[in-house]
């Protein structure tokens, strides 16, 4: 039996405000800082700025996997513990989930319930199949899926559960693995975010678990992902179908290392001030501009691109990419993280006390995240509203009680913070030395 959700919200208003006037100064504020963004007597830094993003992937790595174009090795060995025998080489996450799902066969109109903040493709993927994607609301503070939420969303129709790991994190999932025994649910982990080295390979209870490999996430290919799938029987009818599929063309791979080496030029913070501006000058908003620009899958028939196998230098650089990522990388990213958010109210930070947290992103939630957007722009801090694809699952039509209100309200005042490599720890302190004076500026009424 479904319980009916309480009509609630999270995020306060700003203090001494209501919620209505708080918005309407928001959108004076934007303007305001939109119209001197935009006069002509405005100009952005030449040097200085921290761009949104940072493609984790380095020129030799880029090098290397032009080379696995014109040196192909087919005896190459697999990766110890992670591209093992037991997982499926697919050409992206989404790949891996339409697969297990045309494996698995659920029956038209099973229900599965979902984490209720991911990428669209996720619940469009299920659609295809027939099969009824049901959200479940995140905890705000563990950026896990709320158990309340998730005992809620179970029905008679329920069969699976696709749970993210968000942002970085890797939440235990005791609770819902209990669950999921109790009601013999199938259970897909997505790491898409989450990935930490070649010893993590998801939850061993997991009965699937999906990687990324796209141009955002960490350990980059430009492409790629896997498919690990716990059931010897399910995983070999799985590999048996996935065989059938056609081989991505080598020449995509190849051209698609050339662009994503260019982008990475444009994001050095010495050319990338200038990028913005030229954005700006045709009429566009950069902010939607460069993160489409890194996004997989932009054209073409969706579900065609996505049933075909990755081609063999995509798996051999994928392959190099996993068996030498440095696990520094992640202790770097975490320190720079926490330097960032130390001090800021934790309410505001989407996931603040997230479990195992390697920051894969920075969210945090305001009331007014554009005009906080255009004002760390003007201080050479490129924060982002579109960094990330995620948005929320709308619940079903049939189920309203579902709706994720937690994950709808935080979603519309998200707001990515830009951190990576190229900032020092001067950047990193000045960045928090600005967040700390607008959240007073929001305590006194003068953001």
């Amino acid at each position: 039996m479904r319980n009916r959700l309480p009509a609630q919200g999270f995020l306060s208003p700003v203090r001494g405000r209501s919620r209505t006037e708080s918005f309407s100064d928001s959108v004076d504020r934007v303007a305001f800082l939109k119209e001197r963004r935009d006069s002509p007597g405005h100009h952005l830094s030449d040097t200085g700025m921290i761009p949104r993003m940072q493609l984790d992937i380095g020129w030799r790595d880029l090098a290397r996997g032009l080379s696995f174009f014109f040196h192909d090795c087919p005896n190459d060995p697999r990766v110890d513990g992670f591209l093992d025998e037991g997982v499926i080489p697919c050409l992206s996450a989404r790949s891996g989930l339409d697969l297990l799902l045309r494996t698995l066969s659920l029956p038209p109109g099973s229900e599965v319930l979902v984490s209720a903040l991911t990428i669209p493709d996720m619940p469009r993927i299920l659609r295809e199949h027939g099969l009824v994607p049901v959200p479940v609301d995140l905890d705000f503070n563990s950026a896990a899926i709320d158990e309340a939420s998730l005992s809620r969303a179970l029905g008679p129709r329920t069969k699976a559960i696709l749970v993210a790991n968000l942002f970085g994190s890797r939440p235990a999932m005791d609770s819902l693995f209990e669950i999921s025994s109790q009601n013999h649910l199938f259970v897909i982990e997505d790491c898409a975010q989450a990935f930490v080295g070649p010893g993590f390979r998801g939850d061993s209870r997991s009965d699937a678990v999906l990687h990324s490999f796209g141009p955002i996430k960490t350990a980059t290919s430009l492409g790629g992902g896997s498919l690990r799938i716990r059931d010897p029987a399910l995983r070999l009818r799985a590999q048996e179908l996935h065989e059938t599929w056609p081989m991505q063309p080598a020449r995509e791979h190849f051209f698609r290392i050339l662009r994503f080496g260019f982008f990475k030029m444009l994001l050095s913070p010495a050319i990338y001030p200038s990028l913005v501006r030229w954005i700006r000058r045709t009429g566009r908003d950069h902010d939607q501009v460069i993160t489409g620009a890194a996004r997989s899958f932009r054209s073409g028939d969706f579900f065609e691109r996505i049933r075909r196998r990755p081609c063999r230098p995509l798996q051999r650089l994928m392959h190099h990419r996993i068996e030498t990522f440095p696990s520094s990388l992640l202790e770097a990213r975490t320190t720079q993280a926490r330097r960032i958010l130390n001090g800021l109210p934790a309410e505001h930070v989407l996931g603040s006390n997230a479990a195992n947290h390697t920051h894969w992103v920075i969210p945090l939630v305001l009331p007014d995240p554009e005009s906080c957007r255009l004002w760390l722009l003007e201080e050479g801090f490129d924060a982002a509203r579109a960094a990330s694809s995620l948005m929320p699952v709308p619940s079903p039509d049939h189920l309203p009680d579902t709706e994720p209100r937690v994950t709808i309200e935080a979603h519309r005042g998200i707001l990515y913070l830009p951190f990576g490599p190229a900032m020092s720890d001067a950047d990193c302190d000045k960045l928090n030395s600005l967040l700390r004076s607008w959240f007073a500026g929001m305590e006194t009424g003068d953001s």
